[in-house]
């Protein structure tokens, strides 16, 4: 593709993609074809999923269980992140030791909706989102939000927690995202994780401006991995993560259960 040659995308993004690796995607990818014209909506991604299959989108980067619900896409899945439960500076939970998933069922929880991996995965754990009442209403979430900036500001002034990726923690270009917030160690949420991944029509191949674009998030993408690697901040493996199940998944369930 050409410096000079024009174009317009629309991009949807769900709640961690755009800080971890779409906006800085945006961003290199104009000042490269600084003729191409970017929108960018930042939906839920069950939003996002419905703009892309009426056509509104050219390209979406979100949860990819939301998009094998259907056949009319083609799904790229990107490398996952790892991802920690945050809660405000001095809130009550940090200062208990040895934290289980079943600590967070007095506090709510603060974020977009589950992905269909998320709830499965929750549920063979203990389900930390809860199944009634303190997280979940009639309508959804109890604290609804669907921006990673909205979750933070939210985590800040409330007892509530959210999910955020640990990488953010560490980038200095976002490391003031978490001002005022702090992970918590829960060993047997350490499967948490983005999983995310780049998402477009099978009918509507990307444009040559949009496969540009896919381009520089792969690129920023597989930096992130190896960042990642640097810091100790991979997500485990499954082999890892199996154990953990073996051992907590039946002192968790009494625990909620009760």
């Amino acid at each position: 593709m050409k410096a000079g040659q024009r174009g317009h995308i629309v991009i949807g993004a769900g709640t961690y993609a755009p800080f971890v690796s779409v906006y800085r995607a945006i961003a290199q990818t104009h000042q490269k074809y600084p003729a191409l014209v970017f929108e960018l909506h930042e939906r839920d991604w069950r939003d996002i999923m419905l703009e892309l299959l009426s056509g509104t989108l050219d390209l979406a980067v979100i949860d990819v269980s939301a998009a094998n619900q259907t056949n009319d896409v083609e799904i790229e899945p990107l490398p996952r992140h790892a991802c920690g439960i945050c809660v405000r500076k001095n809130h009550p939970l940090t200062q208990r030791h040895a934290l289980s998933a079943s600590d967070l069922m007095d506090y709510t929880y603060c974020g977009t909706y589950p992905s269909h991996w998320a709830l499965e995965k929750a549920g063979f754990h203990g389900n930390i989102f809860g199944s009634a009442g303190k997280n979940f209403g009639h309508s959804g979430v109890a604290l609804g939000a669907h921006t990673l900036s909205a979750v933070r500001h939210m985590i800040q002034i409330s007892d509530a927690f959210g999910i955020l990726p640990k990488i953010l923690f560490h980038k200095k270009k976002t490391k003031a995202l978490t001002d005022g917030v702090v992970l918590l160690d829960i060993p047997e949420l350490s499967w948490l994780s983005t999983n995310y991944g780049l998402v477009w029509r099978r009918n509507r191949p990307p444009s040559p401006a949009a496969n540009v674009l896919m381009d520089e998030i792969r690129n920023i993408e597989a930096a992130l991995v190896d960042e990642e690697v640097r810091l100790s901040l991979s997500v485990r493996s499954e082999e890892h993560t199996s154990e953990l199940q073996s051992r907590q998944y039946l002192v968790c369930r009494l625990l909620l259960e009760k």
